[in-house]
């Protein structure tokens, strides 16, 4: 599968996450029963699915008993290599990110420094309002770092991130940052994982109860024998 920014950002996305998560953990479900246990619409739950077959995150099919969905182990794999090229990513440019954050830091002192003078010298009240209240942000930040002692990865990644970002929005990096970004990365490693860690249930015996089918395990749920 040839990995794009929009596969990650469908897989970030908190609703599909939560279907992918959830279905994964199924041997097949009953797109009704999707939608009920995952408390979405099931006319947005269509609209979902169908991106999510489309990028060959799920597969739906129409049988007798209903549209079952399920992830089979192509999409196990799709998902999967999405994950690798997250982990390549972050491996490629550690050095990059950094266990201490210095560089950064001292990248936020050059630009308050900046702003300082900017408001020192600003024409108008507004004008220095605005300056102030840029720098008030960035010593803000420049705080954070100062606390920053053996935090994880994780946290470095959001603090690394974070900086960046604020350097951007105040104009003294250059907005390619935006495809250079280690936050995304992050949250694409995470989710990945725990959609790859989830395992369909041992037993698998469905049968229709009511309209619809359902596992033998919610069947005995609802009796009360579990």
């Amino acid at each position: 599968m040839f990995v794009t920014r929009e596969h990650e950002e469908i897989l970030n996305d908190p609703a599909n996450y939560a279907v992918l998560k959830h279905v994964a953990g199924q041997e097949k479900i009953e797109i009704k029963e999707a939608s009920d246990e995952t408390g979405l619409d099931i006319e947005r739950l269509k609209k979902l699915v169908s991106k999510l077959e489309e990028k060959n995150f799920i597969e739906r099919n129409h049988e007798p008993e209903g549209v079952l969905l399920e992830i089979t182990g192509e999409n196990r794999a799709s998902i999967r290599e999405l994950r690798e090229q997250a982990e390549n990513f972050l491996e490629e440019h550690s050095e990059r990110i950094g266990e201490n954050l210095e560089h950064e830091e001292r990248a936020l002192q050059d630009l308050k420094d900046s702003l300082e003078r900017k408001k020192e010298n600003a024409s108008t009240m507004k004008e220095e309002r605005k300056t102030r209240t840029k720098v008030r942000a960035v010593q803000n930040l420049l705080e954070e770092f100062q606390d920053h002692q053996n935090d994880s990865s994780e946290e470095s990644l959001h603090l690394f991130s974070r900086s960046h970002r604020l350097q951007v929005f105040l104009g003294s990096r250059d907005r390619d940052f935006h495809s250079f970004n280690p936050l995304r990365k992050l949250k694409t490693l995470e989710k990945t994982s725990e959609i790859l860690a989830q395992k369909p249930e041992q037993e698998q015996e469905r049968r229709f109860f009511g309209n619809r089918w359902i596992t033998s395990r919610k069947l005995r749920e609802r009796d009360g024998r579990v």
